[in-house]
């Protein structure tokens, strides 16, 4: 899906002003690097990725507390985290690169952070997830961190939006909001998992699989002037709704196994190996 940006003003604590860029799928506009195949990824002469990645959860709303609510959530997250530094999906990253260097497929987790307030009923928008990233960051967010917010509240048909601004004026900051899953419901609710591979709640599964295609994401494309194809599809979404085969998962260094769509292959595509996408074209790995 390509969305265009926009941008906004928005007042974050300290009384400073962060200036947000709103993103959900940029058009394609990249260039260098990937050859002249429009189906490869490709990054722009100027473009950014996250080579070495920071990682912090803030899950807003009182009902996390209540154990009942979160169940498996909180502590599979931290668990997810914790992991994925090292982990085969990381490795996935390592064969892109930008102007300082390739990606490196280390990952430091910052814990997670309860945020007792309330969140805005609905779909919250990129300023206001901005707004909060940067508080609970008190407003020196690290600049290759991914902040994710997870609202004890549902969107509306929306599993998650990435977008990323500033704390104050010159403190960038990547942030991906995540409203709630249930496991049950849409949009998110599929069969990806049902606790039967990797021991997950339906819930936790679900957020697996966003929270890993959204940090993928992330990482190759974090402002917007990374790794995509002509199309504007990204890591994760040259690769939408190939899974690994049944029974199979993404093992992180931890142990702890996920349920996570395929990653797309710039390498793969070229030896024409690796699962094809949607378009037949393969190129998708795990």
């Amino acid at each position: 899906m390509r969305v265009g940006t926009s941008r906004a003003l928005i007042g974050v604590g300290f009384g400073l002003v962060a200036s947000v860029t709103v993103v959900l799928e940029r058009t394609g506009f990249a260039q260098g690097q990937g050859g002249s195949d429009p189906v490869l990824m490709t990054i722009s002469r100027s473009g950014d990725v996250l080579n070495e990645t920071v990682t912090k959860a803030i899950f807003w709303g009182s009902d996390w507390s209540n154990t009942a609510f979160a169940g498996d959530v909180i502590t599979g997250l931290d668990s997810f985290f914790e992991g994925f530094g090292g982990s085969r999906l990381a490795e996935i990253t390592t064969e892109y690169s930008d102007r300082s260097g390739p990606i490196s497929s280390a990952s430091t987790y910052l814990g997670h952070v309860i945020d007792a307030s309330a969140p805005p009923p609905g779909t919250l928008n990129a300023a206001t997830v901005i707004s909060k990233a940067c508080d609970v960051a008190g407003n020196d967010p690290d600049p290759d961190g991914v902040y994710f917010i997870y609202t004890s509240t549902p969107g509306n048909l929306q599993c998650a939006l990435r977008t990323w601004g500033s704390c104050g004026k010159k403190k960038p900051i990547q942030v991906v909001y995540i409203p709630h899953i249930n496991g049950i419901d849409p949009p998110c609710n599929n069969a990806i998992d049902d606790g039967s591979v990797t021991g997950h709640s339906p819930a936790l599964a679900m957020y697996g699989n966003v929270t890993g295609s959204q940090l993928m994401i992330a990482i190759t494309n974090p402002r917007g002037t990374g790794w995509t194809d002509a199309a504007g599809q990204t890591i994760s979404f040259k690769c939408d709704g190939i899974f690994p085969p049944a029974g199979e998962y993404f093992l992180f260094s931890n142990g702890s196994q996920w349920r996570i769509r395929a990653k797309w292959s710039n390498a793969a595509y070229r030896a024409g190996t690796g699962l094809p996408n949607l378009s037949g074209h393969p190129g998708c790995v795990y």
